[in-house]
Order: C-alpha cells, then sequence, then structure tokens
C-alpha cells in the first residue's frame, strides 16, 4: 500500500483517539513512535467494541467483520484498520492476544449474565488483559525484564481495570440488557439479578458495591507493581492511567454507590489536579499506599 495512504489513516486514527480524554491525556507522555502506536490500537479495539456496546452488530455480522479485521493492509480501506494493519505488521504482535480480545467481546453477544467472579474474571481477560498485552508487545518493558514475568501483574491490573469499568457502567450496562456484576457475589449480600434489573438501591447494594469495591482494590493492589518493570515516559502514562481508573471507585462511593442514577465521568482539569497529586505513586510504588488509596 502507498506510504501516503497509510500515513493519512494514522493522522484519521489520531484525530479520533485524541478527543477521548482517558486516552489523550496519558498519551501526552509517549514518545510520538509509541502515541502513533497507540492510537492505533485504541482506535481498533474501540471500533470493535461499538460494534458490541452499540447495538450495531450481530454475532454474525461481528464475525464477518472480524474476518475482513485479519485482511492484508493492502486489502483494508478503513483507516482505523489501516493504521491498526500497519502497528500490528510493523510490531510483528502475536495474534493470539488480538484474538483474546475478540473472543472476549463476542462474549457480550451471547452471555449477559456471570454466575461467579472466576467467570467474569476469564471474561476480563478478553476484554481487558489482552488488550494491555498488546500495548506491552508495541511498548515493551525496561532492559532485563520479560512479558513472563510481567503477566501476573498484567493480568491483576486487566482485572482492576475491567471492575472498575463494572462498577462504573452498572446503569449503561442494563440498559442494554446485561448485568455483570456476578451471581454468587450478590447472592452473599441477599440479592439477585432480578434485585439489579428493579435497581433496588438498598443497604443491601451498597453494602455489595463496598465489596466488590474492596474486591477491585486488591486487584489494583496486585498490580500496580507492573510500574517497576516500565521505564521512561510508559511509566508516567500508564501509571497515570490505572489512577485515573481507581478514582472512579472513589466517584462512586462519593454517589453513596448509587449507579443506578449515576455513572461517573471524571472532568480533564480533575484528571490534571490528579496527576499533581499523585505522581509520586507513579514513581515510588512502594508508597503507592500513601497515595494511590
Amino acid at each position: 500500500m502507498d506510504l501516503s495512504k497509510i500515513d493519512q489513516a494514522h493522522v484519521s486514527v489520531a484525530n479520533f483517539a485524541s478527543r477521548r480524554p482517558l486516552m489523550r491525556i496519558p498519551s501526552m507522555f509517549f514518545t510520538p513512535e509509541h502515541r502513533r502506536a497507540a492510537y492505533a490500537l485504541f482506535g481498533f479495539c474501540r471500533t470493535a467494541d461499538d460494534l458490541v456496546d452499540e447495538g450495531k452488530s450481530s454475532l454474525e455480522n461481528f464475525r464477518a467483520w472480524r474476518h475482513e479485521a485479519h485482511l492484508p493492509i493492502e486489502q483494508q480501506t478503513d483507516p482505523i484498520m489501516i493504521a491498526w494493519s500497519d502497528i500490528r505488521a510493523r510490531y510483528n504482535i502475536d495474534t493470539e492476544y488480538e484474538e483474546a480480545f475478540l473472543n472476549g467481546l463476542e462474549l457480550d453477544l451471547v452471555c449477559h449474565r456471570y454466575k461467579t467472579l472466576d467467570e467474569l474474571k476469564k471474561y476480563a481477560y478478553g476484554v481487558a488483559t489482552a488488550p494491555f498485552l498488546l500495548a506491552m508487545s508495541i511498548v515493551g518493558f525496561r532492559a532485563g525484564v520479560t512479558l513472563e514475568q510481567a503477566k501476573p501483574y498484567i493480568e491483576n491490573m486487566g482485572i482492576a481495570l475491567q471492575l472498575s469499568n463494572i462498577i462504573r457502567d452498572v446503569k449503561e450496562d442494563l440498559s442494554m440488557g446485561r448485568i455483570y456484576l456476578p451471581e454468587t457475589e450478590l447472592a452473599a449480600f441477599g440479592l439477585t439479578f432480578d434485585d439489579i434489573e428493579a435497581k433496588r438501591y438498598d443497604d443491601r447494594f451498597k453494602r455489595f458495591m463496598q465489596h466488590f469495591i474492596s474486591i477491585t482494590t486488591e486487584y489494583y493492589s496486585a498490580g500496580w507493581p507492573i510500574l517497576d518493570l516500565w521505564s521512561g515516559s510508559f511509566r508516567l502514562a500508564g501509571g497515570f492511567g490505572f489512577i485515573l481508573y481507581r478514582t472512579f471507585l472513589n466517584e462512586v462511593k462519593g454517589y453513596n454507590f448509587d449507579v443506578f442514577n449515576h455513572r461517573v465521568k471524571i472532568p480533564i482539569w480533575k484528571m490534571f489536579l490528579l496527576l499533581a497529586a499523585k505522581w509520586p505513586s507513579i514513581y515510588w510504588t512502594k508508597s503507592a499506599n500513601r497515595y494511590f488509596y
């Protein structure tokens, strides 16, 4: 494919990705090369996710799109897929992680309830940990660190990020007929899926949410040492992204766990305040308990 078309595709993807604050602000700390790759990865993941979450696709249609996504760059016409195909080839990315991500998204088309936390963690691997591993295939680690060494931290942080999304998006997911809160965890507090569908906001639900947020926080603690395996700008960018997602949990607490009537959004000005206040926990991870929680 003509290099000018590839460059034009990357410009288009950068315009798309940079409009999202949760992408734009952390990516400020990337090198230009890594920013270009990160935008392409974000564009690919966002496009696939939107097909599922915005009800644009049946399982059959999603699989047809998935097949087209694997076509060589010469056969791609969408700028996002041109850019991603270029990055995938340039960094020799293992398609295992891409397949795991797309498998996770397919679950959203066929599975709208989860019985146990372990089942939910398998889903989280696909939609959160696998994209994380794709990103690591691009950025890498500091000298001497292997992906195998980093995987346990990546897996824990991927679960933490996805559970944060689930806690934040209870209302939005309900509107699509989805409940990601595990049945067995709800049952421990006398709750059922019917209670969630009815948006019963009572003491049982508040206690459950406190419990579920505590579980999520434990995964952040287990995944946080991944920062020690990074160097340079990605350490700051990644750490800031984790802090933003961790802040969703504090915001939910601020609403007294009423996620049925509120969806957490962090304004840009508050993001910069967080960065100013929390950056020590990114560079001195052993002090994370002081700054992070």
